[in-house]
């Protein structure tokens, strides 16, 4: 019930699976378009799966202006974006310290007023295994005057966000 049932809105979750995304989808009311990373894509057969899931494939060792504008078009078109701040899999939740947070969902939070859900996944991946998908309350970016919107504060608004959405995994 706390996510909204059409965008634009931005979905952040931890990733610990490849099985993540399906696991939302399967979880959640709204289709969610992904940020993923584009060797994904050259992957045969689940390639193909991606790209007709609407996936949009970023490089993750350079900045695209191409991507940024895919990400405004889709919510210009009032689409929910998901993404894994994280930037990778992570195998367990200790290791979250060693990961710096990517900052893209922040950013883009920032500049289109629209909120940031997060996503919890606690899973056990065995087979019957409980997966609990968890949804917290949307985090409020927009009250962030211009001034505190350098480079070290949004990274803090990105380790914030970050750890909230490991309190709804853990």
């Amino acid at each position: 019930e706390k996510l909204p049932n059409e965008g634009p809105a931005i979905v952040v979750a931890n990733h610990q699976h490849a099985f993540d995304i399906s696991i939302i989808h399967c979880s959640t009311k709204p289709w969610i378009c992904w940020i993923a990373k584009k060797e994904l894509i050259d992957i045969p057969v689940l390639g193909y799966f991606i790209k007709k899931m609407g996936v949009i494939p970023v490089d993750r060792q350079k900045k695209d202006l191409s991507v940024a504008k895919s990400i405004y078009e889709r919510i210009r078109a009032n689409e929910v974006i998901g993404i894994f701040p994280q930037g990778t899999r992570m195998k367990s939740i200790q290791q979250i310290s060693k990961v710096v947070p990517k900052t893209g969902a922040v950013h883009f939070a920032l500049k289109t007023k629209i909120p940031v859900i997060p996503v919890g996944i606690t899973p056990t991946f065995k087979v019957f295994g409980k997966v609990r998908v968890t949804v917290g309350d949307p985090l409020d970016f927009n009250n962030i005057p211009e001034n505190m919107q350098g480079n070290d504060e949004i990274m803090k608004m990105a380790i914030y966000m970050m750890k909230e959405i490991y309190k709804l995994a853990d």
